[in-house]
């Protein structure tokens, strides 16, 4: 059967699951990204941790599941925001990766920690840009990093969106919109493979 997977929604969700064994994915959100009009500089998204087990639900009615929102964006002040915690009942546990900071302590957001899984995978840390030789910086998820730009006007900038748990990306110019617009970490998402 096809997996069974939540939407990617910007914001935080819950269902219950009725099936036997499964086979499960648990992803957290990303952190979103910091950027700044100036210099180049900006701190990515730190992306959130991945889980993967394999249950045996034979016996068990349901299961309640859980995926974290994405982190959203700042520009030129404070801590971009933390992803949210993904889990599939009390199994396992994927948390979200935190925001970035271009103040001090000049860093790229921390990824997320994931337990009780078969595999548990952290999700990898945004990095710090202080200028134009280092624009990809958001964190990567098990399943997707964030692009970058230099110098686009226009609905390109949108690569720099975090999906599927990765950390927010920036680009040159924060000040456009399509720049800072489009530096979110993405939602994560709990995917369900079904087995006789």
């Amino acid at each position: 059967r096809p997996p069974r997977s939540t939407p990617l929604y910007s914001s935080a969700a819950s269902d219950v699951y009725k099936r036997q064994h499964v086979l499960v994915y648990v992803t957290g959100g990303g952190g979103g990204a910091r950027c700044n009009d100036n210099n180049y500089r900006g701190g990515g998204g730190g992306a959130g941790a991945t889980t993967i087990k394999y249950i045996d639900v034979s016996s068990v009615n349901s299961v309640n599941y859980t995926y974290g929102g994405g982190g959203s964006y700042v520009r030129n002040g404070g801590r971009a925001g933390s992803g949210g915690t993904s889990s599939f009942g009390s199994y396992c546990t994927a948390s979200g990766g935190s925001g970035g900071y271009t103040d001090n302590p000049y860093e790229g957001g921390r990824g997320g920690d994931a337990s009780g899984g078969d595999i548990n995978l952290p999700g990898g840390p945004g990095s710090m840009s202080h200028g134009s030789n280092n624009e990809n910086v958001g964190g990567m998820s098990f399943w997707h990093k964030a692009g970058s730009h230099h110098h686009n006007e226009n609905n390109g900038a949108e690569n720099t969106h975090g999906q599927w748990g990765s950390g927010g990306g920036h680009g040159y110019y924060s000040q456009n919109s399509y720049a800072y617009g489009n530096s979110n970490g993405g939602a994560g998402c709990v995917i369900v493979w079904e087995y006789t």
